[in-house]
């Protein structure tokens, strides 16, 4: 399976990308994602100059989360200094049918 996606500044906060109606939404580079089985790190990599990540994976029927980890760390997530807000779900699940 190909687990992938982007990471954005969601300035509309509407959880989509649209840079097209909205030029301050803006990819991110450099933010952590990683992919657990059974709850533990299988993999890690960082999103790229266009936002993008990418986990490629066998169809074995194993289940993945997708999980970020801010820079800095998430407002709420009792990180002191944190600076990001998080308006959308920060763990995805991945089926590998």
């Amino acid at each position: 399976i190909d687990a992938s996606g982007f990471k954005f500044f969601d300035h509309s906060q509407d959880g989509s990308w649209n840079p097209g109606a909205d030029p301050l939404e803006l990819p991110i580079a450099g933010w952590r994602i990683e992919i657990l089985q059974n709850g533990k790190l299988d993999d890690l990599t960082y999103t790229d100059e266009c936002g993008r990540y990418t986990f490629l994976r066998p169809q074995d029927g194993a289940t993945y989360t997708i999980r970020e980890i801010a820079p800095g760390g998430f407002i709420g997530d009792e990180v002191p200094g944190a600076t990001w807000l998080a308006t959308a779900p920060r763990v995805s699940i991945v089926y590998s049918c």
